[in-house]
């Protein structure tokens, strides 16, 4: 498999670098002193000697960011970003403290955690605050204990944000990336990896004894004073620095004498000695082989494009009213070094057929600096270049960045853009946008930039600009070769090629450096960073079987390193059907030639799953004369849709290399249900076969259906060798992969083209074929077994075996270990679902005191009685409501309750959330908790679609969810569902609290949240409750009873989940000489149970067993168990049933003397 790293370009047009210096302190100085060199402009920056000193490697502004990992897939994500110093980078500041470290906030996550590591272990751990968040700012937590840099030992300052999957950009990072420093990142604090997507805005700060402001500063190069007047802000830019490698320091002037800063260097070098680096610089890898590859630089001349001027293809705005399109060249400071002092006559662009519009214009450093409309485009078009004229002639000064481009407007439908046929410099040559001008004039416009090749359009745009220098023209200089770098070593010297193989010993990343070299100049360097991944024969094992017993909890698992997976999918990402019922045969096709190195194996399982929900369907596999070798059918109550699942085979099917398969479902489609999963293309031969014949005769899907030519149907198998251990021989159907996080949408033939805001006129695609076998795989000497990201198990064994004891969604995946310590990427994702019974609502707030002679006094309310959250009117009256738009809805229809609110309830649990609803055709369900200022949902659980019904329903949670009290709640649902469904349903109003009664989101993303009033005008409340329970008690010690009447109801009593009393008719029970134990009681009414209540934990009974009550277990206890089953001596039951089977007999003294024996 090949990886293809993402360009990063960083440019060094000259270097700034804190050097080391001796260990100082703090006492008047300036500090956190910088100075970085653009050509010979020298800019050095500083710190006022009382203000922060600051440890950090990025710049202070962000710019991107990175979301954490959801492990738990009904839980919070969880991202640790880190910055890292080595002990020579931390020697000028051993023995200061460190009492505060900041970072940049731009989500309103709730749970924050600060830390640092030394040499790899955490030192310190502290939660933030988070109240008072602003967005876009800095939030500096002072450390509880500061840490003392000793100078000799690597530290790492992280932040650790827990997030809901609502929540994206959580931890923010610069533009560029100091590699391996400020770039670290892990999702579970214990692995750490440098590829985070800048540096990382975290600062730690050292701590100030500094009081005093001086007068004003003087900065030295060399020693030599450069400024004449005293200095009084921070900062100094010097011109004309002399070339070399300077040392800059500053001096704080007071009224007593000054203090000298530490001294930084940095390197100058003229422009005028400068020539552009290669144009791009990027790498990819093929397991442990890498290749790096670069464009030559730019050398001068009248012209500057980066296009090779050979037509290709054309693009055009997708709007149907007014499409409009910018296209741009831009190039760095670097790029134009072989252009100083020049300036652009014109803009030309090559437009294939006639526009309405145009206007050029020239971005300097990010900003529109110039334009001009072309006042006629008569005669513009077909398939020919233009020349636009600048009416004033733009001059490129040294140093800066620019682009230049064309805004170009043209007829619905229309392709007048063109593009070439070169190997795309991205993002320079190939940007685009579809935004509209600012309404505040053209240059007041911020377009938002898109790439060609992030729609699979290949080259760059047919621009060009006419330049002309401004005195005596440089003359072009040609590079003389090029030197490359890994991670600092140089692996090649004076390449005269634009490409470089290079091979690696071990899986990572590894930074590269390219010097572009000329006689007697030099050029700034450029960075990229390559991912080298295991070979391919250190492939993941291949699940093979899975089970759940949903009524035991047993899970078992089996996989094997030898399978084969046959598929042509990739990821799965659409649902589609057709506009009649159609009874077909839908799947994929393997030729016998692709089957060749698998002869002798075994299809032992299948993998399917279905876009909409059918009545019943088959899964088959079919060879090529069109017989059945295999065929199961699948009841629709047994699947759930937009889930993917793995089918067990009644009898294995044998792979012959001597004939084709056809994996297949057998279904009758309704009309217009999107029943069918297609994958994201591009269309791979046999990946998409039907046969209207019930197997005899195939065609490619495309010719049924032409808006699904384009990609793949979702559905493969899993091969084994023979003799490996046979499967089960019924019918097993257990949960693979839930596909509720991809893209899976109703394919719309319109909805295929408004990706990007453009599309081309012609694409190609390359195909996929079936993974060969490898012959030299490597041994497994074991393997892992994971369950949501953490380590349940380290075992030779193939199998697993797990009885699950808690409710919830868990993720289980497998990896072999090889003897050389590496480990494989994970195996497919198994998911188990393990939701808890959905029982009627739970008696409430149990109670338990301590009664005279050992009697534990139990109370309880009605399950009627709970405390219930929500805004609603007591009305009967209902309104209905859906979310209007083309193709698939989504909804999060909430209600939020302030920390002021909730002091009542810290403490106590929801433990279930309820919905009314007008109708139930929906595509999925879920129900959802969350918190804090920023709406973080922190807890989310799938509902089966097919249980829910119109009118009320009542989820009750897996994990009943705790109401800390020093947070905002909110609890709401999320479904999905057809464009013209309506099924939330609010009261008649009017809204108690809107802005909380009414919270509606399409997505739950920050600052998505609306107020149905507010927004919509509709005045109204959510049909939405959620259901308190008190907190588990633990009882120790006597308190007074409380007994309430229990109505209707009747109870049901348990210790240890074992019935002790059934058919209470009150709310209260004495359990006499109650032992040890978990007390709970449920509500029996119309025959069905509840769920239990909260528990009360009995801590001060007698113990199981000790039934002489002297608080030992021993012989004594023998005896009086052996009067107690002859009849002499009454004891109560509950002490005397060791074994718990409902009875005291023999059997329960063999319990008890097992017991004794065994301490």
């Amino acid at each position: 498999m090949k990886t293809i790293t993402r360009f990063l370009r960083t440019v060094a047009i000259a270097s700034s670098v804190m050097v080391s210096m001796n260990a100082w302190s703090q006492s008047g100085q300036p500090h956190s002193v910088k100075a970085s060199a653009i050509f010979d402009q020298v800019t050095v920056q500083w710190n006022a000697p009382a203000s922060d000193i600051e440890l950090k490697w990025h710049d202070d502004k962000s710019y991107n960011g990175m979301d954490g990992l959801r492990n738990d897939p009904q839980g919070t994500s969880v991202i640790y970003a880190a910055s890292k110093f080595l002990p020579s980078e931390l020697a000028a500041v051993a023995g200061e403290k460190i009492d505060a470290i900041a970072y940049f906030q731009y989500r309103n996550v709730t749970n924050v955690r600060v830390m640092i590591y030394e040499n790899g272990k955490v030192v310190r751990d502290q939660p933030v605050d988070v109240s008072g968040f602003s967005k876009n700012s800095w939030k500096k937590v002072t450390l509880n204990d500061p840490y003392t840099i000793t100078g000799n030992a690597e530290l790492m300052f992280v932040v650790r944000f827990e997030h809901g999957y609502n929540m994206n950009f959580v931890a923010n990072t610069s533009r560029y990336t100091h590699p391996g420093k400020g770039n670290w990142v892990s999702y579970d604090g214990k692995n750490f990896t440098a590829t985070g997507n800048g540096d990382f805005l975290i600062t730690a700060f050292i701590k100030n004894s500094a009081t005093a402001e001086p007068t004003g500063y003087n900065v030295f190069r060399n020693a030599e004073q450069v400024n004449t007047d005293l200095i009084t802000t921070t900062s100094s830019v010097l011109e004309g620095e002399p070339e070399g490698t300077n040392s800059y320091r500053v001096d704080a002037v007071y009224a007593d004498g000054v203090k000298q800063s530490y001294a930084v260097k940095a390197t100058v070098v003229k422009a005028s000695n400068m020539l552009a680096p290669a144009a791009t610089f990027a790498g990819t890898a093929t397991e442990l082989n890498g290749e790096l590859v670069w464009q030559a630089p730019l050398k001068g001349g009248n012209e500057l494009t980066w296009s090779n001027k050979n037509f290709a293809t054309r693009i055009g705005g997708t709007s149907s009213s007014a499409p409009k399109v910018w296209v741009k060249q831009e190039f760095d400071a670097s790029d134009l070094l072989s252009f100083q002092h020049y300036k652009i006559n014109a803009i030309n662009a090559f437009v294939a057929e006639a526009i309405t519009g145009a206007t050029v214009f020239v971005l300097k450093d990010g900003v529109i600096d110039y334009s001009e409309v072309v006042e006629s485009v008569e005669g513009v078009g077909g398939n020919k270049w233009s020349k636009f004229t600048l009416s004033t002639p733009y001059e490129l000064a040294t140093g800066h960045e620019y682009a230049f481009g064309v805004y170009f407007t043209h007829a619905s439908g229309g392709h007048p853009i063109g593009v070439d046929n070169s190997e795309a410099v991205d993002v320079k040559g190939n940007s685009f946008s579809v935004t509209s001008p600012s309404s505040k004039g053209f240059n007041q416009s911020k377009p938002t930039w898109k790439t060609l090749s992030s729609g699979k359009i290949a080259g760059n745009f047919m621009l060009t600009a006419d330049v002309e220098a401004i005195g005596e023209a440089a003359p072009v200089v040609e590079p003389k070769g090029y030197d490359l770098y890994r991670d600092g070593e140089k692996v090649a010297s004076d390449l005269t090629t634009t490409s470089f193989s290079d091979a690696v010993q071990q899986p990572g990343t590894y930074n590269y450096t390219l010097v572009t070299k000329y006689e007697g100049k030099q050029s700034p360097a450029l960075t990229t960073s390559v991912k080298y991944t295991m070979p391919a024969i250190y492939s993941a094992p291949v699940i093979t079987d899975n089970s759940f017993n949903k009524e035991t909890g047993e899970f078992n698992l089996a996989w094997s390193p030898e399978a084969a997976e046959l598929k042509h999918y990739d990821t799965p990402t659409y649902t589609a059907g057709f506009n009649e019922e159609m009874a077909l045969v839908y799947g994929a096709k393997f030729t016998k030639e692709e089957l060749a190195d698998y002869k002798g194996y075994e299809i032992k399982s299948i993998k399917f799953g279905i876009g909409a929900a059918l009545e019943s369907f088959k899964i088959e596999i079919i060879n090529g004369k069109g017989e059945r070798l295999a065929s199961e059918e699948i009841s629709g109550s047994d699947v759930q849709p937009v889930t993917f699942y793995s089918l067990t085979l009644s009898n294995p099917v044998a792979i012959t290399g001597e004939e084709d398969l056809y994996l297949a479902y057998n279904a009758t489609l309704p009309a217009k249900v999107s029943a069918m999963i297609l994958d994201k293309g591009p269309a791979v031969d046999g990946g998409a076969m039907v046969s209207l014949s019930n197997g005899a005769n195939w065609l490619k899907l495309g010719t049924i259906a032409t808006d699904y030519a384009a990609y793949n149907i979702v559905i493969g198998a899993t091969a084994l060798p023979k003799n490996e251990t046979a499967n089960a021989k019924s019918i097993n159907i257990g949960t693979s992969i839930n596909m509720n996080d991809a893209e899976v949408i109703t394919i719309d033939a319109n909805d295929l083209k408004v990706g990007l805001g453009v599309e081309a006129t012609a694409q190609t695609a390359t195909a996929k074929k079936v993974a060969k076998k490898e012959s030299t795989r490597p041994k497994a000497v074991g393997y892992k077994v994971y369950c949501n990201g953490e380590v349940k198990a380290q075992q030779s064994e193939r199998t697993y075996k797990e009885v699950l004891k808690t409710n919830g969604e868990f993720d289980y995946f497998v990896t072999s270990v090889f003897e050389n310590g590496w480990e494989s990427p994970a195996s497919k994702v198994v998911v188990v679902d393990n939701p808890i019974v959905q029982a009627s609502p739970a008696p409430y707030s149990l109670k338990g005191n301590l009664g005279d002679n050992g009697t534990l006094k139990l109370s309880w309310k009605a399950s009627n009685e709970a405390s219930v959250l929500t805004y609603m009117n007591a009305t009967d009256a209902d309104m209905a409501l859906g979310l209007t738009g083309s193709g698939t809805r989504e909804a999060y229809a909430a209600v939020r309750f302030p920390l002021d609110s909730l002091t009542a309830y810290a403490g106590k649990k929801i433990t279930y959330i309820s919905f009314k609803l007008a109708s139930v055709d929906l595509k999925t369900a879920n129900v959802f908790v969350m918190i804090g200022e920023g709406q973080d949902i922190v807890f989310e659980q799938p509902v089966d679609v097919a249980s829910l019904k119109i009118g009320w329903n009542v989820i009750r949670l897996n994990k009943p969810f705790e109401i800390t009290g020093d947070t905002p709640v909110g609890f709401g649902y999320h479904v999905t569902y057809a464009n013209g469904v309506k099924p939330h349903i609010l009261d008649a109003g009017p809204a108690t609290a809107p802005g909380l009664s009414d919270q509606i989101s399409s997505s739950a993303s920050d600052g998505s949240w609306q107020s149905l009033k507010n927004k919509f005008k509709q005045d109204y409340n959510w049909r939405i409750t959620a259901t308190i329970a008190d907190a588990d008690t633990v009882i120790a010690s006597k308190k007074a009873a409380r007994v309430k009447d229990a109505g209707e109801e009747a109870y049901n009593v348990y210790r240890d989940d074992k019935l002790i009393a059934s058919n209470v008719s009150t709310t209260n029970f004495d359990v006499e000489n109650a032992i040890n134990g978990t007390y709970t009681v449920t509500a029996v009414a119309g025959g069905e149970e509840s769920a239990k209540s909260n528990a009360v934990v009995f801590e001060a009974g007698l113990k199981l067993g000790d039934l002489n009550a002297d608080g030992n277990i021993d012989a004594s206890d023998v005896t009086a168990l052996i009067n107690k089953v002859l009849g002499v001596t009454e004891i109560a039951d509950d002490i005397c049933d060791i074994n718990g089977d409902g009875i005291v007999n023999v059997s329960d003294v063999t319990a008890l003397i097992n017991i004794i024996l065994a301490k």
